[in-house]
């Protein structure tokens, strides 16, 4: 899109790269005046009047920087009532260390208000005030330091802590504080560590600790059944051993039976030949094996 004058001159264009078959201007209900393809469906836009804005910030319209296509967006106040020219003043974000609002009057900071028009009003009433002072400044008395705009200097120390360097402090050097350390006291040191290494420190601690479950609850287990096939081996070998003694009593209790037929046959029947002596409980006498009698010996 481009701005012609009375003589045919360019005084103001787009500079869009992008070349569209059948390009449309239109005014959207936002306010943002687009330029657009009419062909194509989406909503993207060749240019748009909200990555430029002047002097007022609309609903819907971004500030700060758009990564994608490198582009700043900021107001930029007019120079006078009279005269809409881009005046000294800026109100941008400020990404420079922690991103913030500033307002600036070309490199310096300056006031910041906020005008809001009511309905049934033709004035603006300020919502907000927002003074610029030097402790708007991140980290501007260091990492343990506090900024007090009411007092001078305007750093003090934190509870605990000194400043490392006494003839650096009158010059406004505020950034090198060290922590009190008193002599024969307790002290508690606080370590600050990325949350990434505290989950792992404390996976592995619950890893060594789960590993250490299994491995005694392993252990005691083999040793259970270690014991088991222990005590049942004793007891099989200690009910082998009683049966065992139990066989030889019970052979040595069986006496072989003969009856009066077979014991005088074996003994000549009684004759005195065949007596060797007396005992405890009457004659004894020598028997020799006859026909089916298996065995000699004494009766």
């Amino acid at each position: 899109m481009h701005i012609f004058d009375g003589q045919n001159t360019t005084i103001w264009s787009t500079n869009s790269s992008r070349i569209a078959r059948n390009p449309t201007a239109q005014l959207l209900d936002s306010g943002n005046f687009v330029v657009k393809d009419a062909d194509e469906v989406t909503e993207s836009y060749l240019w748009e009047s909200f990555d430029f804005p002047s002097d007022t910030q609309l609903p819907g319209m971004k500030l700060g920087r758009n990564f994608k296509t490198g582009r700043n967006r900021y107001l930029t106040a007019r120079k006078d009532v009279n005269d809409p020219s881009p005046g000294d003043f800026t109100f941008r974000v400020d990404d420079i260390g922690l991103p913030q609002f500033v307002l600036r009057q070309g490199r310096e900071k300056s006031l910041l208000q906020r005008l809001v028009s009511y309905e049934n009003t033709i004035e603006w009433t300020n919502m907000y005030t927002m003074q610029n002072d030097k402790c708007d400044d991140y980290a501007r008395c260091g990492p343990n330091g506090i900024c007090k705009i009411n007092q001078t200097p305007i750093c003090e120390c934190l509870e605990g802590f000194v400043p490392r360097s006494e003839r650096e402090w009158p010059v406004l050097n505020w950034t090198d504080i060290r922590e009190i350390i008193e002599e024969q006291s307790e002290q508690d040191i606080y370590i600050r560590l990325p949350a990434s290494e505290i989950s792992n420190e404390g996976a592995d601690d619950s890893i060594r600790k789960s590993r250490r479950a299994v491995i005694i609850m392993a252990t005691s287990i083999i040793s259970g059944l270690l014991a088991l096939v222990l005590a049942c081996w004793f007891m099989v070998c200690k009910y082998r051993r009683k049966k065992k003694e139990s066989q030889l009593n019970r052979e040595d209790l069986e006496l072989p039976l003969f009856d009066s037929v077979t014991i005088a046959s074996a003994t000549n029947s009684f004759s005195d030949s065949n007596k060797i002596g007396t005992g405890g409980f009457g004659l004894v006498y020598k028997v020799i094996a006859r026909d089916n009698i298996s065995f000699n010996g004494y009766i």
